[in-house]
């Protein structure tokens, strides 16, 4: 059985990914969706058997903007802003997926971010395998671990949800929500050099990119008049927008040499560049693109820095821009593939952090972040001038994605599933 948290689409591809390979194999898969992804699971048959189970509650009102970077500094800021501080919700939740693991009666459950099923797997006594970053395990770095919080700073805190719910199923308390994410065995879809623990971690493996390609992925095509080509995925309909597509339309018309891979919504593409050059070729803009075959044939890719994304880019020797992180998790993962120079990192602006208060968050808790942008045009221009023009980004791509091929994939997943 697998369940997932419904919020990018990585968490949802990957599971697709694990359901056809247990399959492939024999197995019976069931998973736990909420409404969400209910039709993209059923269109793509994934599964034997689907129990619908919603993973968040109705948010809260908050009164306040969102800002278009957040810095938290745990992951109770972001349970607590979608609304899991209602102890009831978590209780009738987790009573919810025990009636469904009951009903199924799988062998092992793999959970990839769905914040309740844990427990609910605790309750009837079936091994759990997390499929987890560092900084969703209780022994790696807490987000935002490079820019700690100011010491009058009050952070918001969710365990006394969890553990209210824990206490009336039987459960022993939780002193981290981080253990919510992880399983008797946590498997992380990077490498240690990408994605490390500093502080050593209940059984942790890693087990590289999740779905990656299982033969070389050979470059195609240069669109019509491109020296090269650039892929570019970024947007998160849930975070404020920075005009984004507003400033590759400027780079576009910038770079008329250079092809695009736009994955993205065609009706907020409105500029004139970008239209044009669809017209002659040499631009693709699509909702849906084979991101293995755009991104082999690119020679950058630009993100806002999700996981799936970026390992897939690095898997197939590609360096990365990221622009504009929502989210210090985001921007936690992308601080190593920067270091390692096999990309660039743009964020939203270089000043420090403001603190606005989040009463929907806990008496007297502030978040920080950037509620504005100082990206522009020649930012992007800038950063995919210098990784195409240095060859040094594409080695270190190359090298990093030579690590992640041999940490494994889905099978070498299954495998492990296997032996537990």
């Amino acid at each position: 059985m697998l369940g997932f948290w419904d919020g990018g689409r990585g968490h949802v591809t990957r599971t697709i990914l694990l359901a056809r390979a247990a399959r492939e194999r024999g197995a019976r898969v069931g998973i736990v969706t909420s409404r969400k992804f209910a039709a993209d699971l059923r269109a793509a048959d994934a599964a034997d058997e689907y129990f619908l189970i919603e993973n968040r509650p109705t948010m809260s009102r908050r009164g306040y903007p969102m800002p278009v970077y957040s810095h938290a500094h745990r992951h109770a800021q972001r349970l607590r802003g979608l609304g899991f501080g209602d102890w009831r919700w978590v209780l009738d939740t987790t009573r919810r997926e025990i009636e469904a693991i009951r009903a199924f009666q799988p062998d092992v459950i793999v959970n990839d971010y769905r914040d309740t099923i844990r427990s609910a797997a605790q309750v009837v006594g079936v091994p759990v395998v997390g499929i987890t970053h560092a900084t969703g395990n209780t022994g790696g770095a807490v987000m935002g671990s490079w820019s700690p919080a100011p010491s009058d700073a009050v952070l918001p805190d969710c365990r006394d949800s969890f553990n209210r719910a824990r206490e009336i199923l039987g459960l022993p308390p939780i002193d981290d929500e981080r253990f919510m994410f992880e399983g008797d065995i946590s498997l992380v879809p990077s490498t240690p050099e990408l994605d490390p623990l500093p502080h050593g971690a209940n059984d942790t493996r890693f087990v590289g990119l999740i779905g990656a390609p299982k033969a070389e992925v050979e470059p195609t095509r240069t669109l019509s008049g491109g020296r090269f080509n650039v892929y570019s995925y970024v947007g998160e309909p849930t975070r404020p927008s920075f005009d984004f597509e507003r400033l590759l339309d400027q780079v576009v018309a910038e770079l008329p040499d250079v092809g695009f891979f736009i994955v993205g919504d065609v009706d907020g593409y409105r500029g004139e560049a970008i239209r044009r050059r669809r017209t002659e070729g040499s631009v693709v803009l699509e909702r849906f693109l084979p991101a293995a075959q755009a991104i082999a044939d690119s020679a950058a890719v630009l993100c806002h820095g999700g996981n799936s994304t970026v390992m897939l880019a690095l898997t197939l020797g590609k360096p990365v821009i990221c622009i504009g992180p929502y989210h210090s998790d985001c921007a936690a993962a992308f601080r190593a593939v920067e270091s390692a120079g096999a990309g660039i990192r743009l964020g939203h602006s270089s000043g420090p952090f403001e603190r606005r208060a989040a009463p929907d968050l806990g008496e007297g808790v502030e978040i920080f972040g950037h509620w504005h942008s100082e990206l522009t045009a020649q930012h992007l221009r800038d950063a995919i001038t210098a990784v195409t023009a240095d060859d040094s980004y594409a080695f270190h791509a190359r090298r990093l994605g030579r690590d992640l091929l041999a940490y494994g994939d889905a099978d070498h997943l299954l495998d492990i599933l296997r032996g537990h």
